[in-house]
């Protein structure tokens, strides 16, 4: 396992000088933990005939970027908050004034030491989460707000892109490989392809994660994981709980996302774990999505559906902040207050599913977040 799974750290100290900027752009909104954030790039091999976007349709790999606690005092200047070649093309995706994006810094620190095991882990371990991002796009770095936000508050959290599938992608040795235009619609047959693709990554890396673990000695469990994503990567969190056992994968969280299966109909299948969905106001039937009414009715464990008023599909991404800087809208919630609503009610569920903690505002959010509905749910 130590020599398939790369950790090229000297290849990596290599690609961050190269993107380290002498202009100083403002700073993503930190996180409000006490941890600071690490951050590691893996190549993660992995052989898949039925690539639907690959050359030849055969991709050997896909990639795992792990954000992990640290001790490590952030130093300056700020890194580069998103890859100068993702910067490039989702600015004018976004109506951003070039320069926008590339200018931005985040504290995130790639490569840093992990912290030591916590007192007040799970069984003395950071619990790990796995991430998932929207089909096509953006990739797993434009959700650094959120992610930085759990890993400061004591999680781990490991997110997969796939390469060819997002506009642009970069291997931990400083490989860049593109992938469809940013503005690239998938069919429904499409759709349903990546969706499976997805829950094969997610498959495979949970099997090897406890050997990736293992090589870098480092306090983060393998066991009871917690699975989230948004849009595409949202369902195919749920549906990878169909082929993992809940002691591996305790709880899933889908931000937004249809419920989609090319083969069975995972909208109808019982997950038999805490799920939640949480998504933009009125993601039901009556705004065309069937799967968000059938698959929480067959769910026999404890569920909640929660809508957020005045989002928009991409307000689940960090897309909502870029908006604070100007640029294409979204929904009318500001993004500043997206940004705390998406911190609060994911921590929340993955510290009462994974932690045991009780989070009262997943039943009844209360004035505090007025724009945030409990839609249904069961208890039990």
């Amino acid at each position: 396992m130590k020599r398939s799974i790369q950790n090229v750290s000297a290849a990596l100290a290599s690609v961050v000088a190269f993107f380290v900027s002498t202009t100083v752009g403002t700073e993503i909104p930190p996180p409000t933990g006490r941890y600071h954030i690490g951050r590691r790039k893996y190549d993660i091999p992995f052989l898949n005939t039925e690539d639907l976007f690959a050359p030849g349709n055969v991709s050997t790999s896909f990639i795992a970027t792990v954000w992990y606690p640290t001790l490590q005092e952030p130093c300056e200047p700020a890194t580069p908050y998103l890859d100068p070649a993702v910067a490039a093309l989702w600015e004018p995706a976004a109506d951003q004034t070039a320069g926008t994006l590339s200018n931005l810094t985040s504290h995130v620190q790639p490569g840093a030491p992990p912290a030591p095991a916590p007192r007040d882990g799970q069984a003395g371990l950071f619990p790990t989460l796995l991430f998932g991002p929207g089909g096509t796009g953006p990739p797993t770095e434009a959700y650094t707000i959120l992610i930085s936000e759990l890993v400061s508050r004591g999680y781990v959290v490991a997110g997969l892109d796939h390469p060819y599938e997002q506009p642009f992608v970069r291997y931990p040795n400083g490989t860049g490989v593109y992938g469809p235009p940013v503005n690239y619609t998938l069919s429904s047959e499409e759709a349903n392809l990546l969706y499976e693709m997805r829950i094969k990554d997610n498959v495979h890396f949970v099997g090897v994660w406890p050997d990736l673990v293992a090589e870098l000695d480092a306090p983060w469990a393998t066991a009871k994981l917690g699975a989230f994503g948004h849009s595409i990567g949202g369902a195919a969190a749920a549906g990878t709980a169909r082929l993992i056992a809940r002691e591996t994968l305790a709880s899933t969280l889908n931000m937004d996302g249809t419920f989609l299966d090319a083969t069975n109909d995972s909208a109808t299948a019982d997950i038999h774990r805490p799920t939640m969905l949480l998504g933009q106001d009125g993601h039901d039937a009556d705004d065309g999505d069937l799967s968000w009414e059938i698959f929480p009715a067959a769910q026999t464990g404890w569920w909640r559906t929660m809508f957020v008023n005045g989002t928009a599909h991409l307000d689940f991404s960090d897309w909502t902040f870029w908006k604070t800087l100007g640029g294409k809208p979204l929904g009318t919630i500001d993004g500043a207050r997206m940004v705390d609503v998406t911190r609060e009610f994911v921590t929340a569920f993955f510290n009462y599913t994974i932690l045991g903690q009780e989070e009262g505002v997943l039943t009844s959010p209360g004035p505090v977040w007025p724009e945030v509905s409990v839609y249904d749910g069961s208890d039990e």
